[in-house]
């Protein structure tokens, strides 16, 4: 493995914020996602609908399957015509499935990190 300490330049290395540990599988597409996701709940329109702290779980799980059935669609749109823009939009899709999900685990408390005894 390629350490950062064993470069001077670290833009080639495979390291995350010269941490000296090698990316870990699908790091790439995760951030590549969360950036996708911050980008859609910062939109205007998003912004416009304030926070999720006081959604109701039910409806952040009914929005969830809404979402979700959005991605298909768009899936099935890019499967059917590969376009620049249809690809754009399963990003997009995708974003809004994750920001989602992201909602209902902030409201269980799921996203602060575990103290371990």
């Amino acid at each position: 493995m390629i350490f950062c300490q064993d470069h001077n330049d670290c833009q080639g290395c495979k390291i995350t914020a010269c941490d000296n540990r090698p990316k870990r599988r699908g790091e790439d597409e995760i951030m590549s996602l969360a950036e996708a996701a911050i980008a859609q709940l910062n939109l205007p329109k998003n912004l416009a609908k304030g926070g999720w702290e006081s959604c109701e779980y039910i409806f952040l799980s009914t929005k969830l399957d809404e979402e979700t059935a959005e991605l298909h669609n768009e899936i099935f749109n890019y499967w059917t015509n590969p376009t620049p823009e249809n690809r754009k939009r399963v990003r997009e899709e995708a974003g809004d499935v994750v920001n989602i999900v992201m909602m209902l685990a902030d409201k269980c408390g799921a996203l602060k990190e575990e103290e371990t005894e």
